[in-house]
């Protein structure tokens, strides 16, 4: 006799996203939705769990209970939380609200060593005047300092890096914060310069701040060569939509040498998954390349406050590389080769194939997307589409600099890490996308955005 039963299996909410993190209205009667993302313990996203809101101020901002509605009441700033039963920490979210006025995210301009620096946040927008600006979290970089009366930042720049901070503006009835970058350049205006600013989530954790100075840093040993002119981009013409992972809104008139990374940090699948998407963004130089000025990158939450710093650059410059053409702009140099074949055949990317020892010339390309290098052949190469888990390092050889002179950027070889085809190759073995990763193997899987490139109005193009 054999008895049966039926057993029920039932995922439960282990963290709850919600976004964004501050919601702004511009006046009484408006009305916005918050956003909320469950995830079970394995990081898997949830449906059908009742979230329910509540409001610590109802004068400022009501919130209906069970969709996250918001609507704005009158002038101030307040706290929406939202909760999924029975609570705790990781299931218990806030929202700031602010309601009158705005202190707008900015794009502010990098800027070099003992050169004088200034650029302005704000002005702010509605909510009355006589506000005083502060920076309530994070630091400027070295020896600038903000106008408590008029937003600007200036002085002389000391130390090198990216800087992220949070300015508060308040004048009594409203106080605004909003979250911005500058990037102090390691070259001087007339070499190559990477710079990077910041669109939106929380500051980015220590550990994170380290990873992006680490890999703009590391970019600016890649290219050598100035690219041209500065460049100032349109009063108006990019949208909130023009990009998919960041408000390219915000590079309206932006001054930019000679390549500028637009990063946002929010959620996107959960610990260990995709780390972070980037590609190119905006307008792009034209005819001649190379075409990136803008970049877009967006780095996973719970990755950025988790992951050391060493192993999220190797992150950022896998991110970075993507939004300079390698595997978004190279198609033009690909081919395919039958069901199961893509090769790269630029030709300094090729050439650095052979000398590795490729066995004939392609170089080849992951299926599917084929913005990577194939798994089977490279495995650990920084150009792969996984990475090798936190302990492992992932060198970039010459073949993927060769390929960055391929896209038209003047680069170094002689900066490459030490490289060599690993001993599997090449039927080195990974989890293909959507299956569990062995221990030591973390995916990018779905890490590109490929917008098209706007072409450069005329008049754009400065003077060094």
């Amino acid at each position: 006799m054999q008895d049966t039963a039926d057993v029920t299996v039932q995922q439960v909410a282990a963290t709850l996203t919600l976004t964004p993190d501050t919601l702004r209205f511009a006046a009484a009667t408006d009305t916005a939705t918050v956003g909320r993302t469950m995830r079970d313990a394995l990081g898997s996203p949830m449906t059908g769990v009742a979230v329910t809101f509540a409001t610590n101020n109802a004068a400022v901002a009501t919130v209906a209970v069970s969709t996250g509605k918001v609507t704005a009441t009158g002038n101030c700033e307040t706290t929406v939380i939202g909760q999924v039963a029975p609570g705790g920490s990781s299931l218990t979210k806030s929202v700031r609200i602010e309601v009158g006025g705005t202190l707008p995210p900015a794009y502010l301009r990098g800027g070099y060593v003992g050169t004088a620096y200034a650029d302005t946040i704000g002005p702010v927008a509605g909510g009355g005047t006589g506000y005083v600006f502060a920076v309530t979290a994070g630091a400027l970089p070295n020896s600038l300092t903000i106008n408590s009366t008029t937003g600007q930042i200036s002085g002389t720049p000391s130390a090198l890096g990216a800087f992220f901070f949070q300015v508060t503006a308040s004048n009594g009835t409203l106080t605004l914060s909003e979250r911005y970058a500058i990037t102090i350049s390691t070259r001087p205006a007339s070499a190559f310069n990477l710079w990077l600013t910041y669109n939106g989530g929380a500051l980015p954790s220590a550990n994170a701040q380290a990873a992006v100075s680490a890999a703009l840093a590391r970019f600016e040993q890649l290219i050598t060569g100035d690219v041209g002119p500065t460049i100032t981009y349109p009063a108006s013409g990019l949208s909130s939509g023009t990009c998919q992972l960041v408000d390219a809104s915000l590079m309206n008139g932006a001054v930019i040498d000679d390549v500028s990374i637009l990063m946002a940090l929010g959620p996107i699948d959960g610990l260990g998954n995709t780390l972070a998407r980037g590609g190119f963004c905006g307008y792009g130089r034209t005819p001649a390349p190379p075409s990136t000025i803008t970049g877009q990158m967006k780095l996973d939450e719970a990755d950025a406050a988790t992951a050391s710093a060493t192993y999220l650059q190797d992150v950022i410059v896998h991110e970075i590389a993507h939004a300079f053409g390698v595997g978004t702009l190279w198609q033009s140099q690909t081919q395919f080769e039958g069901t199961d074949s893509v090769r790269y055949y630029g030709t300094n990317g090729n050439t650095e194939w052979r000398t590795l020892g490729g066995p004939a010339d392609g170089v080849p390309v992951e299926i599917g997307v084929e913005a990577h290098w194939r798994e089977n052949w490279f495995n650990g190469e920084i150009m792969t589409p996984t990475t090798e888990g936190p302990a492992v390092r992932l060198p970039i050889s010459r073949m993927t600099i060769g390929t960055l002179i391929d896209l038209g950027w003047a680069a170094s070889l002689a900066a490459a890490d030490a490289y060599t085809l690993p001993v599997c190759s090449p039927i080195c073995t990974v989890s293909p996308p959507g299956v569990s990763a062995p221990v030591n193997e973390r995916a990018f899987l779905n890490d590109v955005a490929i917008d098209p490139l706007l072409p450069l109005p005329p008049g754009a193009i400065g003077k060094n």
